[in-house]
C-alpha cells in the first residue's frame, strides 16, 4: 500500500489506536516503548547543546561590550547599552552560528 503521509506516534495511553482506522490515506504507526529517546532530538542533548552555544556567544558579546574602549560609560551602563542594542538580527545571527556548531 502506498502512503503519501506517515505519522509516527509515541505509544502512550492518550493516543487512541482508532487513528489507524479513521484516516485511510495516512499511515499511522505507533512506536514501540523506549524508541522515542532514539528518535527524538531533545532526548539526545541536541537542544541543550544548542542553548549552551547560544548563551556562550551572547555572553561573550556582552563581556566584549563591557570591556570595550569605544564608550566612556562604565560596567552596568555598558551592559545596558549592549542589551538595548541587541537586535533581532543579532539573535538570528547567534542562532545561525550556534546551530552550525552543533555536531
Amino acid at each position: 500500500m502506498y502512503f503519501k503521509i506517515s505519522v509516527l506516534i509515541y505509544n502512550a495511553s492518550g493516543h487512541p489506536k482508532a487513528l489507524m482506522e479513521i484516516y485511510k490515506k495516512i499511515n499511522v504507526v505507533f512506536m514501540s516503548t523506549n524508541t522515542i529517546s532514539i528518535l527524538q532530538h531533545m532526548d539526545q542533548e541536541i537542544v541543550s547543546t544548542f542553548k549552551s552555544y547560544y548563551l556562550r556567544k551572547t555572553f561573550c558579546k556582552a563581556i566584549a561590550a563591557i570591556y570595550s574602549y569605544s564608550s566612556h560609560a562604565f560596567g552596568n551602563s555598558k551592559l545596558k547599552s549592549f542589551r538595548k542594542g541587541f537586535t533581532i538580527l543579532n539573535v538570528i545571527n547567534n542562532i545561525h552560528y550556534s546551530w552550525k556548531e552543533v555536531k
